[in-house]
């Protein structure tokens, strides 16, 4: 039995903490949430990583003020670091996303202390 790393995503995008959700050795199918927290079950799972920037494919600058359009990481040719050194105003939003089949979808997002926070 595989032990899973902390964050998890299933193979219709669905990004979890396992500290809020548990795996199911013996159930197929999607993810459901039963009245204890979400029930991920394991033939579901296509990655696990230890920190929550590992599991995020994509980072996404939203500066209303400088850019019309948001920005990717590729977009502006700068790491995530080097990103969130570039967050400086207050209404610019970096957030974290992975790809799904239907496109790109957010699943974290910096807060103001600088740290990435699953949504």
């Amino acid at each position: 039995m595989k032990e899973f790393k902390r964050f998890i995503k299933t193979d219709e995008g669905r990004v979890e903490d396992l500290t809020r959700c548990k795996v199911s050795e013996d159930l197929v199918g999607k993810p459901f949430n039963p009245p204890d927290g979400w029930l991920i079950y394991r033939d579901s799972i296509v990655k696990d990583t230890d920190t929550l920037e590992e599991m995020c494919e994509e980072f996404v600058l939203v500066a209303p003020y400088r850019f019309k359009l948001p920005k990717t990481t590729s977009d502006l040719n700068r790491d995530f670091d080097e990103m969130k050194d570039f967050y400086t105003d207050k209404d610019d939003i970096i957030y974290g996303a992975v790809w799904t089949d239907k496109g790109l979808k957010y699943i974290a997002k910096v807060n103001e202390e600088g740290e990435l926070c699953l949504l």
